[in-house]
C-alpha cells in the first residue's frame, strides 16, 4: 500500500518470458535476486515499491511472490496501482528494460536500467554495467540527478521520426 509519506523507488516486474530479459538482459531473468540486489543498494529511509506486470497477473508463481515478500525495504503494490501516479512520485525508476523506463524518461524521473534496450542508448538513462556499482548509481540518482529536457525532446522527436503506425499484435489488451 502506497503511503504519502513513503520515500520510494519503483520497479515494474517484467513479463516472463520475454525478449526484454531474455534477449537484452539475460544475467537478470531472475528478478527476486536482483530485487534484492536493488534493495541493499538504496539509499537510507526509501522502500522499492515492486508492481506486477499486467499480463503476469496469477502467472509468476506464488513463490516468487514469498521471495519478495522477505526482502527488507520491499513492499510490493497492487498490480492495479496506477503506474501514471507513482512514477511521479518515485525517487527513481529502477527497470530491467521495460516500458516503466520509458515512462519515467517522460515523467522527467531518473531510469536506471540492466538491460541493452532503448532507453540505454538515449542518454537520459543510467545503465548498470558492474552491479557493484547500483548503490553509487541510486545515490546518484535520488540526490543529484537533473532532468535534461532538451536531451529528452531529441529523443521523443527521433522515436516518432523512427515510429510506423500499425498493429503491434494485441486483442483486448493481451498478446496474441
Amino acid at each position: 500500500v502506497y503511503k504519502r509519506q513513503d520515500q520510494f523507488v519503483f520497479f515494474g516486474l517484467h513479463y516472463q518470458p520475454e525478449a526484454s530479459t531474455l534477449v537484452w538482459a539475460p544475467y537478470y531473468v531472475d528478478q527476486p535476486s536482483l530485487l534484492e540486489r536493488v534493495a541493499k543498494s538504496l539509499p537510507v529511509g526509501y522502500w522499492l515499491y515492486v508492481k506486477e506486470h499486467p499480463f503476469a497477473v496469477g502467472r509468476r508463481p506464488l513463490s516468487e511472490y514469498r521471495r519478495l515478500q522477505k526482502i527488507p525495504q520491499v513492499k510490493i503494490i497492487s498490480p492495479y496501482a496506477d503506474s501514471h501516479a507513482l512514477i511521479p512520485k518515485s525517487a527513481c525508476v529502477v527497470t530491467i528494460n521495460g516500458t516503466v523506463g520509458w515512462e519515467a524518461m517522460l515523467y522527467e524521473r531518473p531510469v536506471i536500467t540492466f538491460g541493452r534496450g532503448f532507453g540505454a542508448a538515449s542518454g537520459l538513462v543510467q545503465m548498470v554495467r558492474e552491479i557493484d556499482e547500483l548503490p553509487r548509481l541510486l545515490n546518484e540518482a535520488v540526490y543529484s540527478w537533473q532532468p535534461d529536457r532538451e536531451l529528452l525532446l531529441k529523443v521523443i522527436a527521433a522515436a516518432i521520426e523512427g515510429s510506423h503506425q500499425g498493429d503491434i499484435g494485441y486483442r483486448d489488451g493481451v498478446p496474441e
